[in-house]
C-alpha cells in the first residue's frame, strides 16, 4: 500500500549493505530507472530515494517486503521470463507495474498470482480467466464492445497459458490445456461480425487517439531533446526512441539514463558499424551504458539495449549535443 510521507529509504539501503557487502555500486535511483536496472539482472540489489520500490536480486518489491511487485525466472527453455503480481494494488503500485512492462517489454511476461514459483496454481489461473472470458462473452445481455473485449481477452489468456506449460512444464506435471466450448466456432463468428461493426465505427476514434499521442509527444519532444527534463509519453510502443543530454547523463524518452562518457565510448562503436556497413553483435560483454550494455549495432546505426531500440537519427542527436559531430 501506499502511505502519505512514505521513506524507509535509509533502512533498506542499511539492510542491503549488510546482506551484500561486497557490493559498492550505485544504487538508488528514480522508480523508472531503478526498474530498468533490475531487468537487466547485473547488479544485487537497489531502491528509489524512499524505497517505495526496490530489488533484491531477481524479486522487485512495491513498498515493503509484504508485495512482491514482479519476479525475473528462467523457463525450461533457459530463456528470462518475467512474473508480474496479479493482484490488486495501489495506484503507485500499478504506476510501478507500468514501468515493469516498459523495462521488460524485450521478455515474455505474465501477470500471475504467485511469482514465488507455484507454477501449477499460476497455470490454473490462466485457464480460469480464459473460461469466464468466455463465459462473459456469451452473454448477449452485455454491450458488443464488452463482449468483443472478453472474447479476445479470453484468447490472449489461453495463449498465455499454452506458452506458460511451455516455459514450465517440468514444474506442471500432466498440464494440459481445456479445450474449447463446443460453441467456440459460433461464438467466434458472432465476435468477429461485432468486431467488424466495431472497427468501423472506431477506426477514426483510434485514428485521433494516435494523433493526440503523437502531438503530445511531439509538443513535450523539443524540451526533452534540449534538457532530457521529461520522458515522452511511450503508451504507444512503436513509438520511435529519442536521448537527450541532461548535464553529465544521456537520458532516454523511455525513462532510462547512463553517463554521458559512456555514451561517448559506445559512439566509437556505433560509427565504425555504420562506416563499415556491417552488423555487430555482443558476444560476451559488450559496450557498457551505466547499468546497461548494447546488445546490437546494425548496420544503419540502430542501437539495441535492452529493451530500448534507438535510431542513428536520435544518437546523431545526442553526439551533436555532446559536441562530437
Amino acid at each position: 500500500m501506499s502511505f502519505y510521507g512514505f521513506d524507509e529509504g535509509t533502512t533498506r539501503r542499511e539492510e542491503m549493505r549488510h546482506k551484500y557487502p561486497n557490493f559498492k555500486g550505485k544504487s538508488v535511483f528514480d522508480a523508472s530507472q531503478c526498474i530498468h536496472v533490475w531487468a537487466q539482472q547485473r547488479q544485487p540489489h537497489g531502491s528509489n530515494a524512499k524505497a517505495s520500490v526496490f530489488f533484491d536480486g531477481a524479486t522487485l518489491y512495491s513498498y515493503g517486503y509484504h508485495y512482491a511487485l514482479a519476479r525475473i525466472v528462467t523457463s525450461d527453455q533457459g530463456e528470462r521470463v518475467v512474473l508480474i503480481n496479479s493482484e490488486s494494488s495501489s495506484v503507485t503500485t500499478e504506476k510501478h507495474k507500468g514501468y515493469v512492462h516498459s523495462a521488460t517489454r524485450n521478455l515474455t511476461s505474465y501477470r500471475v498470482p504467485h511469482i514465488e514459483g507455484r507454477h501449477p496454481d499460476n497455470f490454473r489461473h490462466l485457464c480460469k480467466l480464459a473460461d469466464l472470458s468466455l463465459e462473459a462473452a456469451r452473454n448477449t445481455r452485455r454491450k458488443p464492445e464488452n463482449r468483443c473485449a472478453s472474447f479476445n481477452y479470453a484468447q490472449v489468456q489461453r495463449d498465455a497459458a499454452r506458452t506458460y506449460l511451455r516455459a514450465f512444464a517440468s514444474n506442471i506435471p500432466h498440464g494440459t490445456l481445456p479445450d474449447l466450448p463446443n460453441d467456440y466456432a459460433a461464438l467466434a463468428e458472432t465476435i468477429r461480425k461485432l468486431e467488424s461493426e466495431r472497427d468501423t465505427r472506431d477506426a477514426a476514434k483510434q485514428v485521433a487517439r494516435r494523433a493526440s499521442a503523437e502531438k503530445a509527444a511531439a509538443d513535450a519532444l523539443p524540451v526533452f531533446l534540449s534538457t532530457g527534463s521529461r520522458a515522452l509519453n511511450v503508451a504507444w510502443h512503436d513509438m520511435p526512441c529519442y536521448l537527450a543530454v541532461a548535464g553529465e547523463e544521456i537520458v532516454t524518452s523511455w525513462g532510462a539514463r547512463f553517463p554521458a562518457t559512456h555514451g561517448i565510448k559506445a559512439l566509437r562503436l556505433i560509427c565504425a558499424a555504420r562506416k563499415a556497413g556491417r552488423a555487430w553483435t555482443r558476444n560476451g560483454v559488450g559496450p557498457r551504458l551505466g547499468h546497461f550494455q548494447i546488445d546490437a549495432v546494425s548496420a544503419d546505426g540502430t542501437v539495441k539495449a535492452g529493451c530500448h531500440v534507438v535510431a542513428w537519427t536520435a544518437i546523431e542527436h545526442a553526439a551533436r549535443q555532446l559536441g562530437l559531430i
